[in-house]
């Protein structure tokens, strides 16, 4: 069984599918002692843009971790950013892009803001899909960040 399956039961996490950073190297040297100035935690529609943001971003922004898989929900992201805190450096910046796979209530998100709650920024990206529940995922996003203002920001994607 692959190491990373390991992982996620020991966390509660199996049913989850395996991140891109467990994939791939969180930047072009893994043995570097750098600490990631920012974390992406998102679904299919980050994980697609991943490859742009591994060949683009390390440039001027060095040690951009991404996190992202097909048919991840918000509900996922509080326990998956837990293991990963737990067992690496804490980045400044945590970038949030979910709600493309389904609606998610204001528990969820109070949750995985609690859960950075060492972390300094947390960016949020609305959606874009074609599904029934665009609308109401950013207004969701809007009023979650409204309720953390001091270390939350909305980014219209």
């Amino acid at each position: 069984m692959p190491d990373f399956v390991n992982r996620r039961k020991s966390v509660g996490l199996e049913r989850c599918p395996p991140s891109l950073s467990e994939r791939a190297p969180r930047h072009k040297d893994p043995d570097s002692p750098m600490t990631p100035l920012a974390y992406a935690i998102g679904d299919s529609v980050m994980e697609g843009a991943g490859p742009g943001l591994y060949s683009t971003l390390p440039n001027a922004w060095p040690g951009i971790e991404v996190d992202a898989v097909p048919s991840r929900q918000f509900i996922h992201a509080a326990p998956v950013l837990r293991q990963r805190f737990s067992t690496g450096p804490l980045p400044e910046i945590v970038v949030v892009h979910l709600g493309t796979n389904g609606l998610f209530d204001d528990g969820g998100f109070d949750d995985l803001v609690d859960t950075c709650s060492a972390i300094k920024r947390l960016v949020f990206l609305t959606i874009k899909a074609p599904r029934d529940w665009e609308g109401p995922v950013n207004r969701r996003l809007a009023k979650g960040v409204q309720r953390h203002p001091v270390r939350a920001t909305l980014l219209d994607w």
